[in-house]
């Protein structure tokens, strides 16, 4: 009896147990799921100002953030409605779905327009593939081994047209004319068999039944660019098991010849070409996802590459975009940040080699990124796709000619206090910058945790990101400055 009495008990107990651990993890899924958006939104409180050395200050406005669907996969920018702005296109996973967030014509965006798809997107393109004057939407379908083409009506809206079959596990695209008949071509890079499908343009908008090459281990994006300057555009694809980029030369005619691999860094999950140094040959970049650092492959002139130059980003880039973000011809590299909720800006100093990099905070798990002037002031905006806020973050550029040549991090809006009169003189006579004073919060944060960054209202530091930043100790105590 007494045995019997003591065995319920116990089931009792476990039981409350049992209960209690699930109720714990319940609200830590609650406050990962509803918190950690506000939390990382009030972490990047403190926005970086970059002065370049070419002449111009770079620095972006604080985020303004516009909801998408449920697990965001891919982002594209582009005029869709032929209106002169800059429209953003959004592939959701989870919501099997494209969004079309119209711009209003000063850099805001209007409520999504949603059209369904049954498919799981996995990447995203925009291109004018039949022609028209009006650009359409490719869609890659990571689980259904196929891409999707939206038509463009004309006026902006889209019809979810053609479905063609791909290789296994496509995530990543890339459109180009590599025939030169005159009509973009559509690449998949397919992660399951290895591969990368050319779907070759009808000369109407419809394609031709795909051909398959052969690429390293496991690729997870794609290129296209003329890197050997013969006039055709090559493939080149980043693969991530393999921690290598491959590169298929075009034969003149969209048919591409045995690959050439080349060594990057852990885990490439992004690649681009572009002409880094003004020496008229491409080169490559690629993001690297577990060194949190990009790779910069010089082409030698001849359509080879030397060994590669690495350039610290933050935490696991998973995305990458270059753009001539400063205006001083030439291009700079922007990495979303995936575990560090953040972006980081690479500026190229003139010679294809960059300065150290300057971390703005966006959304929860930036996955995707896309680059463009969305406001028409001639400078370009960046804007990250983040995977668990479920949102798009907007970072207008502030951008002005300036003979200023520091580098600064400051507060998007100080006020300076009363008591620091001749302090903002003179730091405005050096940086241009209003001083910024801490708070008792950040003062006892910075107490505990030594020289890192640290945001004046909470303290996340060791929980939310890896910290970037130290403080630039001087008399005065109100400079940041990158180390």
């Amino acid at each position: 009896m007494y045995i019997f009495c003591d065995v319920r008990r116990l089931l009792a107990q476990l039981k409350l147990r049992n209960s209690i651990y699930l109720l714990i993890i319940w609200l830590c899924g609650y406050l990962l799921i509803n918190l950690w958006p506000n939390m990382a939104q009030a972490y990047s409180l403190l926005q970086p100002a970059l002065t370049s050395v070419g002449g111009h200050t770079l620095s972006f406005a604080p985020g303004i953030n516009y909801a998408v669907g449920l697990h965001p996969a891919a982002i594209a920018v582009g005029d869709v409605n032929g209106d002169g702005h800059l429209d953003i296109i959004v592939a959701n996973d989870l919501d099997r779905s494209v969004m079309v967030l119209r711009n209003r014509g000063d850099g805001t965006f209007a409520a999504a327009v949603t059209y369904m798809l049954n498919s799981h997107p996995s990447s995203l393109v925009i291109s004018d593939l039949n022609r028209d004057g009006h650009p359409d939407i490719v869609v890659a379908n990571g689980l259904e081994d196929s891409i999707t083409v939206l038509r463009n009506k004309g006026d902006g809206t889209f019809a979810v047209g053609m479905t063609y079959a791909v290789g296994d596990a496509p995530n990543a695209l890339a459109v180009g004319d590599v025939n030169r008949d005159g009509y973009p071509d559509i690449v998949t890079a397919n992660g399951l068999d290895n591969s990368v499908t050319v779907l070759l343009n009808k000369g109407d908008g419809t394609f031709a039944k795909g051909t398959n090459y052969t690429v390293g281990l496991f690729p997870t994006a794609v290129a296209l660019g003329d890197v050997h300057k013969d006039g055709h555009l090559d493939i080149v694809t980043a693969n991530s098991d393999d921690h290598s980029v491959t590169l298929l030369r075009n034969q003149g005619d969209g048919t591409f010849g045995p690959g050439t691999t080349y060594a990057v860094g852990l885990r490439p999950s992004s690649v681009a070409v572009s002409d880094l140094n003004g020496d008229g040959q491409p080169d490559i970049i690629t993001a690297n996802l577990l060194d949190d650092n990009v790779t910069v492959l010089h082409n030698k002139g001849n359509g080879t590459f030397m060994a590669g130059t690495t350039y610290a980003v933050g935490a696991f880039p998973r995305s990458m975009a270059l753009n001539d973000l400063n205006r001083d011809g030439y291009p700079d590299i922007v990495t979303a940040n995936k575990t560090a909720n953040s972006i980081t800006i690479l500026l190229n100093q003139g010679d294809g080699t960059f300065a150290a990099g300057i971390t703005y905070r966006v959304g929860v798990f930036p996955k995707g990124l896309a680059v463009g002037d969305v406001n028409g002031d001639g400078y370009p905006d960046i804007i990250t796709l983040n995977y668990l806020s479920h949102n798009v973050t907007v970072l207008l550029s502030n951008s002005f000619t300036s003979t200023s040549t520091r580098i600064t991090m400051r507060s998007p809006a100080p006020q300076p206090s009363p008591t620091s009169t001749r302090k903002h003189k003179q730091q405005s006579q050096i940086g241009n910058n209003p001083p910024f004073s801490p708070s008792k919060v950040g003062e006892r944060h910075q107490r505990i945790c030594g020289d890192r960054w640290w945001n004046r209202d909470l303290c996340w530091c060791h929980f939310l990101c890896r910290p970037r930043f130290r403080l630039l100790r001087n008399k005065n105590d109100t400079y940041i400055s990158i180390k």
